[in-house]
């Protein structure tokens, strides 16, 4: 049997830089931000959805009941949600905000960033409709992080993250002075 070695690293100064233009754009203050559609008011039969406590983790038997849930979960429901897994609600907030404001951008400008499949990169934006089943095309549009450890120094990030990732590092207007 072999045994596989990991390594973490402490992210680094990485320099996220943009052309100033960029930074004026997509400054965090200046996207649009996302709103929550209302809960419904229809009468609807609903599915069960079990809810995974991260909170619950350090407690005694804790793991043990997450574990159990998380089993029933998998195996018997499909779905699962997680709370309190460390991000407050103004953090979640920006995710959305950040996700809305990717997915309206031109295809052309997403495009920049497509993930290098060919080469095994997954990082970067993967559009829709690049599998099939039979005739249909996916409808599946995603924007997969890179790491942030040494390995992917120098991976090019769309504009639009780079100002938050500066502006989560503290620099308030999202530049990237000084990073």
């Amino acid at each position: 049997m072999s045994a596989t070695v990991t390594q973490t690293t402490t992210p680094g100064p990485y320099k996220l830089t943009l052309a100033p233009e960029d930074e004026q754009k997509y400054a965090y203050s200046k996207l649009d931000q996302y709103a929550h559609p209302p809960e419904t008011t229809e009468s609807l039969p609903w599915a069960e959805l079990v809810t995974l406590d991260l909170e619950d983790y350090a407690r005694p038997g804790g793991k043990e009941r997450l574990a159990a849930q998380l089993e029933h979960a998998v195996h018997h429901v499909g779905f699962f949600y997680v709370k309190n897994f460390g991000l407050n609600d103004t953090q979640i907030q920006q995710q959305f905000t950040l996700a809305k404001n990717f997915f309206q951008l031109p295809l052309e400008e997403k495009m920049r960033y497509e993930c290098d499949f060919a080469n095994g990169g997954y990082n970067g934006y993967r559009p829709s409709g690049k599998n099939k089943v039979g005739n249909v095309k996916d409808n599946v549009e995603i924007y997969n992080f890179a790491k942030f450890t040494r390995d992917f120094e120098g991976f090019v990030f769309l504009s639009l993250f780079v100002i938050f990732l500066n502006t989560r590092r503290g620099h308030a207007d999202g530049s990237s002075q000084g990073v």
